[in-house]
């Protein structure tokens, strides 16, 4: 069942304030995910000014860096949430004239955006969320002029494994039909044969692990909640039975998984580079 955009954006759009707080993997992915580009920026500014899209730019904390990184770029930063987007406006303050941000579905608005416009697409935590990411990447190789670059991060299918475990085990000792909860997240091999059937050419594309540690499975759910990444592709479920689900879930985790450091969340992360051949 697709997680519906609508339902993406009210809950960004909820949790936009606190967002930052909790997002903490995401914070480590923007790291990563610019080392290339501190390494590339002389190269690729020595031309000339450069035009960047940011997709998914969230409260701006990658656009800040984008801004700092590339003194010559003008940045398009395009998210579903207004309110994340107005988060992102205060946070540039004054390097706001160089950035454009548009409220916008990106898989719509790259349909119908100009051929070529781009030298540089970046996106942080956000692919995760594509309903047609091969026909989406293809629209991103049009509007990226030749030997223009793709960077990219996103989630693998290993993340969250412990929870979607524990929901199994749940679902079995009910005597219930099992579903998923959460997304479900495409794998290293997904995306590359999806880029390369795109056009794009891969430069780099790996992955690692990530965990996180809290002192129980409501405050590692509760943290999820408060970023708005709660969607679920499992039908709705209330009442007693939800009730009984979520704590036999949870009797599931800290049996199986609880250590000394607490309750374990592991993030699989998917980093890419790819380039439009010239």
């Amino acid at each position: 069942m697709p997680v519906s955009k609508n339902l993406v954006k009210q809950r960004f759009d909820r949790k936009a304030e606190t967002y930052d707080a909790h997002a903490v993997v995401q914070q480590e992915m923007t790291a990563e995910l610019l080392r290339p580009l501190q390494l590339a920026r002389h190269a690729m500014t020595a031309s000339g000014p450069v035009s960047v899209l940011e997709i998914g730019c969230g409260t701006g904390r990658l656009t800040e860096r984008l801004l700092q990184l590339l003194p010559s770029a003008y940045v398009s930063a395009v998210d579903l949430s207004p309110s994340m987007l107005q988060l992102a406006s205060r946070r540039l303050n004054g390097d706001a004239s160089r950035c454009t941000f548009i409220e916008a579905d990106i898989e719509q608005w790259a349909a119908a955006s100009a051929d070529r416009r781009f030298d540089l697409i970046v996106s942080g935590a956000c692919f995760q969320w594509l309903e047609r990411p091969e026909q989406t990447l293809r629209q991103l190789l049009r509007v990226t002029r030749p030997g223009g670059r793709l960077l990219f991060s996103t989630f693998g299918p290993d993340t969250f494994q412990e929870l979607h475990s524990a929901f199994l085990k749940a679902y079995l000792a009910l005597g219930k039909q099992p579903q998923r909860h959460g997304l479900s997240f495409r794998s290293l091999q997904q995306w590359t044969d999806m880029l390369e059937s795109a056009g794009w050419r891969v430069h780099v594309l790996r992955h690692k692990t990530a965990a996180q540690y809290f002192p129980a499975v409501r405050t590692f759910l509760q943290s999820v909640k408060s970023i708005g990444a709660n969607a679920s592709q499992a039908s709705p479920a209330q009442g007693l039975g939800m009730r009984s689900l979520m704590a036999e879930m949870t009797a599931c985790y800290e049996r199986h998984y609880a250590c000394a450091a607490g309750i374990p969340a592991t993030y699989e992360l998917i980093y890419v580079q790819a380039e439009r051949p010239s």
